[in-house]
């Protein structure tokens, strides 16, 4: 019908996953072993994810274009063994995607889309049991899938050396998967609907003698019956410039992630901060390139998460490479 179809299948498995916990106890002077257990959180455990997609583009005018897919999931996991024991459980759905997308005139263009979406836990998530980064964990087996309807709206514009883009959306989780803390210990349950939403905005800036401009800024808010939800991000903002002059180039780029004032149920409040990255390079051919970057170069002192236990985020740090290419 004078458009484009592309069909495929998508398969994945992660398999034979284990995790062991171990624990030691001292005596009181600090280095004799007074006793030691292992026990197996999973001894062993899979998941098979196979997927079947369609995927149609075609034009309806000069200036309006209709994209339509459609997905088909099965997602198999098993845990043999461990805390959980022999548990087995297998989830299939259906999403897909609709959207328009309108070329009113040359560098301008606006994009729709309605989509819905689905996202299987992971095996850690439901059969995990022991320590982690975050505190003592226990999985939950019993997790349902997340299912969302997703509504996107892009609009772009293009012109000679510069772009400008602008994003919004609001997506709507049922069944969103959340961590939870009872006590000192971390959780898993289903927790009925919530809503994400925000806005984005990107630029760029072509200039003379080699240098180009680039920035940004985002907002998000993310509810479930009216209260805060856990890994929603700060306002945020960054510029960046980048010069680039036969084999060199450098590059610059300062970030400012404003207060998480409004945290989730594991999250504390935390001031904002601002991060400076700095780099650049040398191509001594086409295939060998030598690469030096300063991260944080103003050693700003920040968590690298809003969570309870989080750690602080590394300082100042500088990495130099050698990247070849054959």
């Amino acid at each position: 019908a004078g458009g484009r179809l592309q069909v495929g299948v998508d398969a994945g498995s992660r398999f034979a996953l284990e995790s062991a916990v171990g624990r030691a106890s001292f005596a009181a002077d600090g280095e004799t072993v007074v006793e030691a257990t292992r026990t197996a959180a999973i001894e062993e455990a899979r998941q098979l994810s196979t997927g079947l997609f369609a995927v149609w583009t075609r034009p309806l005018s000069p200036a309006l274009s209709l994209g339509v897919g459609a997905r088909g999931d099965r997602i198999e996991a098993r845990n043999r063994g461990g805390h959980f024991g022999d548990r087995s459980t297998s989830d299939q759905a259906l999403s897909g995607n609709l959207s328009l997308t309108w070329t009113p005139a040359p560098g301008w263009s606006a994009t729709a889309q309605a989509a819905r979406g689905f996202r299987a836990p992971p095996l850690s998530d439901r059969f995990f049991r022991g320590p982690s980064g975050r505190g003592f964990v226990t999985g939950n087996p019993e997790l349902d899938p997340e299912a969302s309807r997703q509504f996107d709206l892009a609009l772009r514009r293009t012109r000679g050396r510069s772009a400008l883009a602008l994003y919004a959306y609001r997506y709507e989780i049922r069944d969103l998967i959340e961590r939870y803390r009872e006590g000192e210990d971390f959780h898993f349950r289903n927790r009925g609907e919530a809503a994400i939403e925000g806005v984005e905005l990107e630029a760029r800036r072509q200039l003379a003698g080699g240098w180009s401009l680039d920035g940004g800024a985002a907002w998000t808010r993310a509810r479930s019956d009216g209260e805060a939800i856990d890994d929603a991000p700060a306002p945020n903002a960054w510029v960046g410039a980048r010069w680039a002059a036969g084999a060199f180039y450098g590059f610059g780029r300062l970030g400012g992630v404003l207060a998480k004032d409004d945290p989730g149920p594991t999250e504390v409040a935390r001031p904002g901060y601002a991060l400076l990255d700095l780099g650049g390079g040398w191509r001594f051919t086409d295939r060998l390139e030598l690469r030096l970057s300063l991260r944080n170069a103003l050693d700003r002192a920040y968590t690298g998460s809003p969570d309870e236990s989080a750690d602080r985020a590394p300082g100042r740090t500088a990495l130099l490479g050698l990247a070849g290419r054959f």
